[in-house]
């Protein structure tokens, strides 16, 4: 006669019957809220020629971070060569002419791909950059800042920051080459 199973009867002493659940019906689907997510802007600069907005240019990337990317970090990737700016006009603070403008509440990382190999120059239309306001904080790693130029005017006797201006933000250099800026008449 076979041995019986010592597990076997445990379990079996030990299993409980519980009744099932009744099956209910469908339960609706409901939508639940969840907090904004904001995606960071990657802006691969495609012309090294200068534009406005939608042309594939530095200024027109500079110009989107500004306007539609704000609250988040946002990264422009540059590639080899020189880009010059032409879209002459100063103490306009859009970006649009002139130098080019930083500003909104982000975090802005300007990647080039070494000094010397990513150059930015403003061919002496304006100062290069102007970074304005505390709610920004720029990154300008691997590249090159030269050809600002700004002259005073009766209307902007004192002037400040041939390469780069910082009006009351966050400016860290990487690998960065400032040369070759100028400022004349009266500064302090």
């Amino acid at each position: 006669m076979p041995r019986p199973n010592p597990l076997l009867a445990w379990c079996r002493s030990h299993l409980v019957r519980r009744p099932i659940a009744p099956i209910r019906g469908p339960r609706p689907l409901g939508v639940e809220v969840l907090e904004p997510r904001e995606v960071p802007a990657t802006f691969d600069v495609t012309s090294l020629a200068d534009g406005g907005t939608g042309s594939g240019s530095l200024r027109s990337a500079i110009i989107s971070a500004n306007t539609s990317f704000q609250n988040q970090t946002n990264t422009i990737n540059l590639r080899n060569g020189t880009y010059s700016l032409a879209l002459g006009g100063t103490f306009e603070d859009a970006g649009a002419t002139g130098d080019l403008d930083i500003t909104g509440n982000q975090t802005l990382i300007i990647q080039g791909n070494g000094a010397g190999v990513t150059v930015i120059d403003a061919e002496l239309i304006d100062r290069v950059f102007h970074v304005i306001g505390s709610g920004v904080s720029v990154t300008f790693k691997d590249l090159t800042i030269t050809g600002g130029y700004l002259e005073s005017t009766p209307e902007h006797l004192t002037l400040h920051g041939g390469g780069i201006l910082n009006e009351g933000g966050n400016v860290t250099l990487s690998g960065v080459t400032i040369t070759g800026n100028e400022l004349t008449g009266f500064t302090d």
